[in-house]
């Protein structure tokens, strides 16, 4: 009969016990199948995944290094280890697709389906990765990051997801991104300090986006907003010290106001304004408008600087 050897693969490291991370290759999963019978002379490549919150660190016995793949040629009975370690501090990613499952772990070859599943799984310091295609949800924040850790939910690449809208009720929320179709308002944000919101476009959206609340430093850049639905408000600040910047706006049919800058020590500089047209509803074109009466509508100490207008 033919000389057949035992490959034994075993993981060690501090990484997050059994789950830390797994091995794969032809007849090998290790998880749960960690020996295999090959032929003699017979080349198995094998892989190590991390788990989220782990790492993968260095293979040992038969494989050496610290790339993820290792190929062994069976001649001998061999035995190979990998280690993985936990990764220190926050920093997890996780990974969205239309083609993942929210039983899904949330790593790159087994991503989840929605973003909300990320939003609610992501702790501070965590980034959700989310491939193109389109998600036809509105994606509510779920917790805080921090000053030094922010919760990032972001396009895995250049080409933009669709999703209906987000609301931000979370401190140091990043979205960015993303292609946000919604003809009602596209993101909302509730008393949510240092949010930002970046590299986005808005698509059809009547309210762009629409602070409530006392919301602090948040930051609105990139963005395009465009579309040919009768646009009410697109942005509308509440609260204190954000920063409007380096956004285009058009071509637009409008039937109100792009900004109303509620607030104190607003900053609305260097962004774009062209081919905005009416929409003939009866309303009011303004770039901004503020007004009094209740508290929520003082203005004071508003930049408006270096934006350029080009057919209005």
């Amino acid at each position: 009969s033919p000389t057949t050897y035992t490959l034994i693969v075993s993981k060690s490291g501090t990484g997050s016990g059994t789950d830390s991370g797994t091995v794969t290759g032809t007849g090998i999963n290790c998880g749960s199948d960690c020996s295999e019978s090959y032929g003699s002379g017979t080349s198995v490549t094998l892989t190590a995944s991390a788990s989220l919150g782990s790492t993968f660190s260095s293979w040992g016995g038969a494989c050496s290094g610290t790339t993820t793949t290792c190929t062994v040629t069976m001649n001998a009975v061999k035995t190979v280890t990998a280690t993985f370690n936990t990764q220190s501090g926050g920093g997890n990613t996780y990974y969205v697709s239309t083609t993942g499952n929210d039983a899904n772990s949330g790593t790159q070859s087994q991503p989840f389906r929605t973003i909300q599943k990320c939003a609610n799984t992501a702790q501070a310091g965590d980034t959700c990765l989310v491939s193109a295609g389109t998600y036809n949800e509105r994606v509510s924040t779920f917790r805080s990051g921090t000053a030094s850790s922010r919760i990032t939910i972001k396009a895995a690449s250049a080409t933009k997801p669709t999703v209906s809208g987000f609301s931000i009720n979370h401190a140091y929320i990043t979205v960015e991104g993303f292609l946000i179709s919604n003809t009602g308002a596209a993101v909302t944000v509730s008393g949510a300090n240092y949010c930002e919101i970046l590299n986005n476009e808005f698509l059809g959206a009547e309210e762009g986006i629409d602070m409530s609340g006392s919301p602090a430093s948040c930051r609105i850049r990139g963005n395009w907003f465009h579309g040919s639905t009768v646009v009410s408000v697109l942005i509308t600040l509440r609260g204190s010290g954000h920063i409007v910047e380096n956004n285009e706006f058009g071509p637009l049919v409008m039937h109100e106001d792009i900004f109303r800058p509620f607030g104190d020590n607003n900053t609305i500089r260097n962004n774009y304004f062209r081919n905005i047209t009416s929409g003939n509803t009866g309303g009011h074109m303004d770039i901004f408008q503020i007004y009094g009466g209740a508290s929520d509508r003082r203005v004071t100490n508003l930049l408006f600087e270096q934006n350029f207008v080009n057919g209005w």
